[in-house]
């Protein structure tokens, strides 16, 4: 008999050590289940207000990674800066940034037409509405362009016509002196696909490449050349609105327009506009 009373209380006592067991596990599950609801609350409450933001702020992240890029890329004036063309991309309702070709095809009119005709933001704007460009949602590749995309702007924002477009690549490509030659005319200028590693390189000797690629990755527009008392190009004037670049070297335009030994070019492209009128 005392044996089995022993047996009883043995067994009351795991019992209760088990229902207290249960009802601390209860509690934690209780405890983890309100904390989880928390939580979703919280993300439900933070989705909502995301949402009213970018409603009410369209382009918040963009803007904020613009203004990010322009503080660490301060646009510093230069005295040799066109007055009509445009030097820093991404000035623009959309705030993209890849703009490059965008910035060039307003540059170039500006320049040959001698006016202040088109913005960055009313070229954008164009390309834009008729999806003439890249519609990213990163503003680095928002904005790119092909070479075909800005052919079509450059109709578009040339209603009467009298802006001749001539194209040049890989079948038809223009020497640096023939390309000097045609941009003499004050009425002329061009769109040029250039690597952008050749052209900012401190050492073009020296240069290094993240990548293999083989495509130009930057649009510039070249207007003018310097020459020396023997009427030879040393220079070439130029709008840059990647880097703020007014001129550089024919040396060094040279290699990033064509491609040297450290880094070929496989697809060159120039796009020529002239103002008839």
């Amino acid at each position: 008999m005392e044996k089995t009373n022993m047996e009883n209380n043995n067994r009351l006592q795991m019992d209760g050590i088990q229902n207290e067991k249960n009802t601390k596990w209860s509690k934690i599950k209780q405890i983890v289940l309100k904390e989880l609801m928390n939580f979703a609350v919280v993300i439900v409450i933070l989705a909502v207000v995301l949402v009213i933001v970018n409603i009410a702020f369209p382009n918040l992240k963009n803007r904020a990674y613009v203004w990010y890029y322009n503080l660490n890329h301060p646009y510093i004036e230069n005295d040799a800066y066109l007055p009509n063309a445009f030097y820093r991309q991404g000035q623009n309702d959309y705030y993209a940034l890849g703009t490059c070709g965008l910035t060039s095809i307003a540059n170039a009119i500006n320049i040959i037409t001698d006016s202040t005709l088109y913005t960055e933001n009313d070229v954008v704007k164009i390309a834009m509405d008729n999806d003439l460009c890249v519609k990213d949602t990163f503003p680095e590749t928002m904005g790119a362009t092909q070479t075909s995309d800005l052919v079509q702007i450059a109709d578009i924002l040339d209603p009467e016509g009298f802006i001749q477009v001539t194209v040049y690549n890989s079948q038809n490509m223009l020497s640096v002196d023939e390309l000097a030659d045609l941009i003499s005319d004050p009425k002329t200028a061009a769109i040029v696909s250039v690597d952008s590693v050749a052209m900012t390189a401190d050492d073009l000797a020296t240069r290094t490449y993240k990548t293999k690629n083989l495509t130009a990755d930057h649009s510039i527009t070249v207007y003018d050349c310097v020459y020396d008392g023997s009427g030879n190009v040393t220079d070439f004037k130029i709008v840059d609105s990647g880097f703020g670049l007014d001129h550089v070297s024919k040396e060094r335009f040279q290699i990033m327009y064509e491609g040297d030994e450290i880094h070929s070019i496989d697809e060159e492209s120039i796009i020529l506009l002239t103002y008839t009128k």
